[in-house]
């Protein structure tokens, strides 16, 4: 977890601080005559500090943060961004498509081992609501969204925005929302993500909510990264070179040095990627969604 700039390793000066001067401040004598002074020579109103916090001059300053149980990504206005459907609008570098892909795809393998294993994802995905646009934007949890999109799997959320504003809007859209975040407090923080460090740009950053680490799900982690990594071997073993394509467009290929055949992969769009790997190598058959790709050889 993060740690405020008051720390000198894993010391927290800002609860001793406090204590020392509050124990110089707080006394009821102290706190008698302030109220008197306010009483007879103030002519202000007087606010609790929680009124006044919750009226803060700007609303971006107060993040509402919920949970949902199942949330609704088929009848919501939703998007993230991703290589899956970059791909489709950039030509991408080597690099960063073959990676991108590979990872996806044995990750998409292990959640589907989850599934099969325990019913459920262990863990909410992140989604920030841009009430600007109103839309709801996928931040953590692509490939969890990507699976329960093409296969109807049951989806928990935390969601996120800025003000009031938002999560009336948000609770427009989506019932039974836990905005009391201190309840699940444990289970996420926030941290700054590039989005661009071209020269000729500013450097720009996003305030993403992220799931914490949690030590308790060590086994679950170690079972996951296990299953990524059997991918690799069960990929190369098939013996296949994959290439995809959309409407005849070259997308991407995921090489095999010991591929015997190679295969077309004929995709509508990213969820027809999804469709694919979880057909090929978790042997799904139906899905939620109507079929958006289509397999030759080559």
């Amino acid at each position: 977890m993060p740690k405020h700039h008051e720390h000198v390793g894993d010391l927290d000066y800002r609860p001793i601080v406090r204590d020392i001067w509050d124990s110089m401040t707080l006394s009821k004598e102290y706190i008698d005559k302030h109220y008197l002074l306010m009483k007879t020579e103030n002519p202000l109103p007087y606010v609790k500090s929680e009124d006044k916090n919750s009226n803060i001059v700007s609303d971006c300053y107060n993040h509402v943060i919920g949970f949902v149980k199942d949330f609704p990504i088929h009848s919501l206005p939703i998007q993230t961004e991703s290589a899956l459907n970059n791909i489709f609008d950039y030509k991408l570098e080597y690099e960063r498509v073959i990676s991108a892909m590979i990872r996806k795809s044995a990750t998409l393998y292990s959640l589907h081992d989850a599934i099969l294993k325990y019913g459920k994802f262990n863990d909410p995905i992140c989604v920030l609501y841009d009430e600007y646009k109103n839309i709801f934007h996928v931040c953590l949890g692509q490939q969890r969204y990507y699976y329960s999109k093409v296969t109807g799997t049951k989806l928990d959320a935390i969601v996120y925005s800025m003000g009031v504003s938002a999560a009336n809007k948000i609770n427009s859209y989506v019932d039974n929302v836990n905005w009391d975040w201190q309840s699940f407090s444990d289970q996420f923080y926030f941290d700054v993500i590039k989005r661009s460090t071209r020269p000729e740009e500013y450097n720009k950053s996003h305030l993403m909510l992220s799931t914490a680490y949690d030590s308790s799900r060590d086994s679950i982690m170690k079972e996951h990264q296990g299953n990524v990594m059997n991918f690799v071997g069960m990929f190369i073993s098939e013996g296949e070179e994959v290439y995809y394509y959309c409407d005849d467009v070259y997308l991407f290929f995921i090489p095999n040095e010991y591929a015997k055949k190679k295969v077309k992969v004929n995709v509508k769009d990213d969820l027809g990627i999804i469709q694919h790997i979880l057909w090929r190598y978790c042997d799904i058959e139906n899905f939620a969604i109507e079929k958006r790709f289509e397999v030759n050889e080559l």
